[in-house]
């Protein structure tokens, strides 16, 4: 028996395809064909309409018409591209004008792809499978890169602050500065709330907390230090 949950799970997509296009049967037989092949599909008719869906809705791929109502596509575009929420989004161009001129424009406003009416669907969803495949190409790389520069300036803080323990521990005159110190180098490398250091008492039965953040080190009990049980407390 399946999971009513299960059931009104919604169906994993390969992700989200804007059409802006004011051709309302054209705009639905390139929607179904999506669809079709896996992807989620949001419209728009009109280029105004199309930069604030763009701006409301996680989108992967927009496909834009040239000729829109209201804010024509290049407008639509150049403003996408302008406004750092969206301008990563790739862009694929509709149009009917077949000039080099408009082609170049096309692409000057920010168009990765541009397609000439009348075009076949499957040239359409080839361009769209190919676009989108390099957005998230381009996605993964720039986390990956944020990653590593997080990692790096992780690991650089960590040997600046190793770097100054060594050199202030040169200049150590006492115990409780140098137990200071370690307590510090601690807490700053592991970025710790809380830290404790025990040391073995003379007699070599009990750790004894002597430096303690985040808790009153005195409160702390002493714990037993057994040859065959090992520590305890």
């Amino acid at each position: 028996c399946a999971n009513p949950n299960e059931l009104h799970m919604k169906p994993q997509t390969l992700g989200t395809i804007l059409i802006v296009e004011d051709e309302a049967e054209l705009r639905f037989i390139l929607a179904v064909h999506l669809r079709a092949a896996g992807f989620e599909v949001i419209e728009a008719s009109n280029g105004a309409d199309g930069i604030e869906r763009a701006t409301q809705d996680p989108i992967d791929v927009i496909i834009m018409d040239v000729g829109l109502p209201i804010i024509d596509g290049l407008t639509a575009t150049r403003r996408l591209k302008e406004n750092p929420k969206t301008a990563n989004i790739p862009v694929i161009m509709l149009t009917a004008r077949s000039a080099t001129n408009d082609v170049i424009k096309g692409l000057e406003a920010g168009a990765q792809e541009y397609l000439l009416k009348p075009f076949e669907v499957a040239e359409v969803l080839a361009r769209v499978r190919t676009v989108f495949r390099l957005a998230s190409a381009h996605r993964d790389l720039d986390r990956l890169n944020n990653q590593l520069e997080a990692e790096v300036d992780a690991k650089t803080r960590s040997l600046q602050v190793l770097y100054e323990f060594m050199r202030d521990l040169n200049h150590a005159t006492g115990r409780d500065e140098i137990l200071d110190l370690f307590m510090r180098c601690v807490q700053q490398t592991t970025g710790a709330r809380r830290v404790s250091l025990f040391l073995l008492n003379d007699a070599a039965n009990l750790l004894v907390c002597e430096r303690a953040l985040g808790l009153d080190y005195k409160q702390i009990p002493p714990m037993s230090v057994n040859e065959a049980q090992g520590i305890t407390g």
